[in-house]
């Protein structure tokens, strides 16, 4: 089952669900998490998109990922590339690919996929044909819930 989870780096409730998604990783290995970029809030949320798709380049997206959204305040560029710094990337070939060609891509593909499903705010969850806006109190819950029903009847829209 694939969850996707639409967020921006500087969005107080897609950090708090971070722990409720990192549970649901952890507690069923045939659950996979899709994150995509979506930066609206201010200009340094795609600085850190940025930074962490050109991570993901390196082999290093989840571990970016978890401490971009772990680290309280505003998350930006100079932030994210303290961060990719401490786990090892190349800071020059991150610079790089934070300009290129494939993290623009991704981030327009997003945008466009979210005009597509009406996905106006952070987070917003997919799982199969079902939709979670924002992060209620019992995320882990209703996205197990919701994972386990999927499993059950199948997808009718997948």
């Amino acid at each position: 089952i694939t969850v996707v989870e639409f967020f921006d780096y500087n969005c107080g409730y897609c950090k708090r669900g971070l722990a409720d998604i990192a549970k649901l990783i952890e507690s069923d290995d045939r659950v996979r998490v899709v994150f995509k970029e979506y930066p609206i809030l201010r200009e340094e949320s795609e600085q850190a998109a940025r930074v962490a798709l050109a991570a993901g380049l390196q082999g290093k997206y989840w571990e970016v990922h978890r401490d971009m959204m772990a680290t309280r305040g505003l998350v930006n560029e100079a932030v994210g590339l303290k961060i990719a710094e401490k786990h090892g990337l190349d800071l020059e070939k991150l610079k790089a690919d934070m300009k290129g060609s494939a993290v623009q891509d991704e981030l327009d593909r997003v945008k466009a996929l979210t005009k597509t499903l009406s996905i106006n705010g952070t987070p917003h969850f997919l799982i199969g044909d079902r939709a979670i806006g924002g992060a209620p109190e019992n995320l882990h819950e209703m996205l197990a819930k919701h994972v386990a029903e999927l499993r059950q009847e199948g997808c009718t829209y997948c």
